[in-house]
């Protein structure tokens, strides 16, 4: 309840004042599309291609209109074309702004932590550790890729960005279940596989959001920084529920608690930064015994000389062994849901982007990951060796 008081209080806030004089809205139209190729050598792959190439294009319908009194309100759509003829969605909200206060949105889109949290510069190739590395090497920790749990999904929420003062701008978020976004109703206490590629699992419900994120110039310089948590109680896993038609262990799982701080400091086309991020227990078993921390970190540097940027960025991300924080391998295959033990993972990336014209821009990336597994396991250290060509076009 106080989260619908919480929403209705901020609507309210903006709409103060607001008189029923009428505005023209307008209408714009913009995308993005990329294509990229990828040749990777995994240690211990059978049976799969090096080589492999995909695209995909987005379209950004935006519809705002400005009141004689400064109110500003409209709605976005991002439109996806990502996979085999299926034409899905990440963003589709409404909104109502005031410079002096702040956006109120209303709708699907990813959260506030997903949209303030500051890591290592990725402004080169494919977007280093916030790339496209994750797609193509398997068996990293859930950690991997700088990520909470819930706040990169596309899911239905309630969020408030305020404007920035002395430096300083906040966000708050609430999403009632994970792994819904649209106009999908999902109601149920209990854990829920995805239904299709592009929805998320729903693992957890009651999701709170909060990030304080500050930006300024001292002269040349520039700083920015962030901290953020994310919140939420976990749907437990009933009996009978499958996921790849294997049956899951029922039973308690731990509440959702992550929270992340990074910092970057720029100086001309030098950008320095580094991330933490840590999901701690979220989403794993109340039984099995000791289940190890989900937690990453992270550094980096870019630096930008005309149309060319070059960067380097470094990970370290630890979780448990088997995969995500449902379906780990001890869970699916085991009988008493005991904890394996965990995975680590160090990951170097680096690459460059070219701005060719304006709009269009190419790159290249190398990423090598190790991958530490429990002793006993089939790979006790597997390696990947990955590098990706990518162009983008923005319009």
């Amino acid at each position: 309840m106080r989260y619908v008081l919480l929403a209705g209080t901020a609507a309210v806030a903006l709409a103060v004042g607001a008189n029923a004089a009428s505005a023209q809205m307008t209408l714009t139209l913009s995308g993005d599309n990329y294509f990229e190729a990828g040749w990777i050598n995994e240690k211990g792959e059978n049976g799969t291609r090096k080589t492999e190439i995909r695209n995909r294009t987005r379209l950004v319908v935006d519809a705002s209109g400005k009141a004689d009194n400064g109110l500003q309100y409209g709605a976005k759509a991002r439109i996806r074309l990502r996979q085999q003829a299926t034409l899905d969605f990440d963003q589709s909200y409404a909104f109502v702004a005031t410079p002096e206060i702040g956006q109120l949105q209303l709708g699907t889109n990813t959260g506030v932590n997903d949209a303030m949290r500051i890591f290592a510069p990725n402004n080169f190739g494919t977007g280093g550790i916030d790339g496209s590395y994750t797609d193509w090497i398997t068996g990293l920790p859930n950690a991997t890729g700088n990520e909470y749990f819930v706040t990169g999904d596309t899911e239905t929420r309630i969020q408030f960005f305020s404007s920035r003062f002395a430096g300083f701008q906040v966000g708050l978020g609430y999403l009632p279940t994970s792994g819904s976004a649209g106009t999908d109703i999902n109601r149920s206490r209990f854990f829920s596989t995805a239904t299709n590629v592009n929805v998320a699992a729903s693992r957890f419900q009651d999701i709170y959001e909060a990030n304080l994120q500050y930006s300024a110039d001292f002269g040349p310089a520039t700083v920015k920084a962030s901290v953020g948590y994310e919140g939420g109680s976990a749907k437990d896993v009933a009996a009978g529920t499958t996921s790849g038609g294997v049956a899951l262990i029922a039973g308690n799982y731990r509440d959702l608690s992550a929270y992340q701080a990074g910092v970057q400091v720029g100086f001309g086309g030098l950008l320095i930064g580094a991330g933490y991020t840590d999901n701690t227990l979220s989403g794993l078993p109340q039984f099995g015994g000791n289940w190890v921390d989900q937690w990453e970190w992270n550094a980096g540097v870019a630096y930008t000389a005309g149309p060319v940027t070059v960067g380097y960025n470094f990970e370290r991300s630890v979780g448990p062994f088997g995969g995500g924080p449902i379906v780990a391998s001890s869970l699916v295959t085991g009988t008493t849901g005991t904890s394996l033990g965990a995975v680590t993972a160090n990951i170097h990336s680096v690459g460059t982007t070219y701005v060719i014209a304006k709009g269009l821009s190419a790159g290249i990336e190398y990423t090598h990951a190790d991958i530490y597994n429990p002793p006993g396991t089939t790979l006790s250290r597997p390696t990947a060796n990955l590098v990706l060509l990518r162009t983008d076009i923005a319009f």
